[in-house]
């Protein structure tokens, strides 16, 4: 047993209640702008809650780097919050990411040169 085990089974749990329990209890899931918008909104939210869990993570090892003086240590923790940042930025394009997604399936167009 690790000590993730308890993150893995919360995450889970929160898998298991934003999924339906079936596609016949919502008459718009075959719906694809319907899933999308259910998909950003959902994944969103979860994205900007793991990247401020991991910033503030990030930012106590670098608070304790300071106190050890360990210079690898130090840059572990930057690199952490460095990739903290590049998960936040995802998750902040998420809803432009869906719906270049989204258009390139239903073959909407978002306009632009040569519309």
């Amino acid at each position: 047993m690790s000590h993730f085990d308890g993150l893995f089974f919360t995450l889970g749990a929160l898998f298991l209640r934003l999924v339906p329990a079936s596609a016949s209890a919502d008459p718009n899931a075959t719906d694809i702008s319907t899933f999308f918008g259910r998909l950003t909104t959902d994944l969103t939210v979860f994205a900007l809650a793991m990247a401020g869990f991991f910033f503030a993570l990030s930012a106590l090892f670098y608070m304790a780097s300071g106190a050890t003086q360990n210079e690898r240590t130090r840059q572990h923790a930057i690199s952490s919050l460095y990739a903290a940042l590049g998960g936040l930025a995802l998750a902040l394009l998420a809803g432009t990411i869906a719906l270049l997604v989204n258009n390139a399936v239903t073959g909407a167009s978002a306009g632009g040169p040569g519309k």
